[in-house]
This record gives C-alpha cells, structure tokens and sequence, in this order.
C-alpha cells in the first residue's frame, strides 16, 4: 500500500491473504483501520527479514502498481487488480539556511484523513533533513493549494523560534489543507499543491512594546501616523511609522485603535464569539486566503457601536432596530450572531522584517464634522 510516492516514499508491506477474480485481500491484520479509501496497491520486492522474538518483519521496497485499494479495516485491506487511485502531486522547493536549493517531487495519497497527516511529515521530513532541528531559526513558507474548477489557496506565513520551527511550518502547510478536506463542503478536489520554504539559521523575533499616535482626536476620512516601537531579541529598539485612513462616515465618539500580530489579532476575534459557518466553498477559499501573518502588524478600527456577523461575514454600525431585531428572542441563526462593538475597518500593515509579537490598543476621539 503507497501513502507517498516520489522523492519521498512511506509504503506499507505485507502477504496477499487471498486472490478472488480480481479482488486482493492483504496483511490479515490492521494496517490504518481507515474504513473506506484509494491507494495505490503495488507489487513488493522483499530485501530482508528481520528475525525478532518479539515482532519479526519485512524490509521491502513497492514496485509497479497493479491496482488500488479500497478498504482499510480491522481484519486487513482489500483492493482490485487494475483500478486507479488518484494522487495529489506535490512539488517542494527548500532553500536552506546554506544557499542551497533542494527541489523535491511527490506524489501524496488523495484521501480525506490520510492527506493533512502525510504532508506535515512531508514538510516536516524536507525541512529536517536539509536543516538543524535545534537552535535559533526562521522558516518562511509560501505555496498555494490548487483546486479543480476553485480559486487556489494561498499559502503564506513565517515562524522564528529556538527549536520548533520545522514544527511549525509544517503544521501551517497543513492547516488550510486539513480543513478543506474535513469541513465537509462539496467541489474539493485538489489537483496539485506547491510549496516553497526559506530557513535562516537565526531568529527575527521583535515585540511590540508601545504605539502612539501624532494626533489622539481625528475627523472621519482624515490619516494619522502611526508609529511602532518593537524590541528586538538583542534588545535594540525598532521604529515603524504607518499612515492610517480613519474611515469616513464615523459618528462623533470614542474609537479603539487595535493594532497586533496576525495570531493575536485573530485570537482577539476568535474571543469575541462565533463568526458564523461559511455558506459553501467559495467562501472558504476566501476566508483561508485572509489568514492573517506573523511578520507584520494589523490594525483594527472598532466602533462602540454594535454590529452582526451574517455568514461569516461582519457588518460594522447596524441601525438600531437592525441590532435590536437580531439581538431579541424573535431571531435566532447560527449564520447570524450579534456583536456588542464592530471592526468598522482593518488594515494589514506592510511586511515587516520581523516575526511580531504583541498587541496595544489607543483611544482616539472622532470629532464632528464641520
């Protein structure tokens, strides 16, 4: 049984138990117990046995493929000679902490459970033997997942830390993917996934440690800058200036400026309460490419004012009977939740050369107009 074909290869080996027409039934013991399945079913060729009182085994390589299997149960697994399984081609590009480059191609078994688990250890596997698993390191990952008759998902994000950088990565490379496949929505097909992936034998941590503002009382449509103060792991002070749009149309009030990193930023709205299932695939394409980043900063403009998330989507400043309507007993709608304050406006700050940590929040004063 081939799970990974190519540059890489992870394949199960075992006896034929019986031969039925074109019906094969293997190993007679539990392979991954994974119920339904396709993969690829090949010939072996046996290189040694490994005598052991406790577990004697086979070391064997996979040949041609004759077949797929289509059952992976607790009593073994079975398949038919001559049908085809698909796999999900894989290209890799590894460019080291050394200036080399390591370009790799797989083939990935196409399966619901199986495909997320086989490319964190793909991405995990090319990252560690090509670099240092301990010490300081920064990986940048970028690639993007190709889907038939879809948009593609973009892949995009950068860890810096003292041991578990390949870790990360590979769980990064994997998490859009995993949802894909495991959130239920009809037309996934995955055609192929790239991936590129940069390491640096040190880390660009900063933090964020204050943020201020040249004017604290704006008026709607007018731009304040924004100036960033992080630390640096050496301890050197680093100064970022932004220009920042405050947003037309605001009523006189209190504002929050809310400015972190991407995994702050969305654990904040993650705290504030469900955003509502996305309505098909479309919309899940669409929310895993705004996955926000971790070498830079995002500003979240919130108003006091109350607002609605209606199908993953947040509407900022509802009219009073709007938010009263939705907030009362005569509607309920797990595709529609109310909000005690809105995002009127967010920003994804340029990149940064650091990998951020951090959040502040600023009060600014909208003055009316005129």
């Amino acid at each position: 049984m081939e799970l990974i074909r190519g540059d890489l290869s992870w394949s199960a080996n075992g006896t034929v138990t019986h031969v039925e027409g074109n019906k094969v039934y293997a190993f007679g013991h539990p392979n991954l117990t994974a119920g339904p399945t396709s993969v690829p079913m090949s010939a072996g060729y046996v290189i040694s046995l490994l005598p052991n009182l406790q577990n004697s085994f086979k070391l064997a390589v996979p040949l041609d493929v004759v077949g797929a299997f289509q059952q992976d149960r607790s009593t073994g697994i079975a398949g038919s000679l001559g049908a085809t399984s698909k796999m999900i081609p894989v290209n890799l590009t590894l460019r080291s902490s050394l200036n080399t480059v390591n370009n790799f191609k797989f083939e990935v078994a196409a399966d619901r459970f199986l495909t997320a688990p086989l490319m964190n250890f793909i991405v995990f596997n090319a990252i560690t033997t090509n670099e240092r698993a301990l010490g300081e390191m920064t990986v940048y990952l970028s690639g993007q997942i190709h889907l038939k008759n879809q948009e593609p998902v973009n892949i995009a994000n950068v860890f810096s830390s003292d041991m578990n950088g390949p870790a990360m990565a590979s769980v990064a490379a994997v998490s859009p993917l995993q949802y894909l496949l495991l959130a239920g929505y009809d037309g996934v097909v995955i055609d192929n996934i790239d991936l590129e992936i940069t390491a640096m034998d040190r880390k660009t941590n900063a933090q964020l440690e204050r943020i201020s503002v040249n004017n604290a009382e704006v008026k709607p449509g007018e731009s304040v800058t924004l100036t960033a103060y992080l630390r640096t792991t050496s301890g050197d002070t680093v100064i970022e200036q932004y220009p920042v749009q405050i947003p037309s149309g605001l009523p006189a009030g209190q504002i929050q400026l809310v400015v972190g990193d991407g995994t702050t930023v969305t654990n904040l709205d993650l705290r504030r309460g469900p955003s509502g299932v996305p309505a098909g695939i479309k919309q899940v394409i669409n929310e895993l490419n705004k996955l926000r980043k971790n070498d830079r900063l995002y500003i979240k403009v919130v108003s006091s004012q109350p607002g609605v998330v209606i199908g993953g989507e947040e509407f900022p400043s509802l009219p009073p009977s709007m938010a009263a309507l939705i907030n009362s007993d005569r509607s309920s709608s797990r595709n529609v939740s109310g909000l005690p304050n809105s995002t009127v406006r967010e920003y994804e700050l340029p990149q940064s050369k650091y990998v951020i940590q951090g959040q502040r929040v600023l009060n600014l004063t909208v003055k009316p107009i005129g």
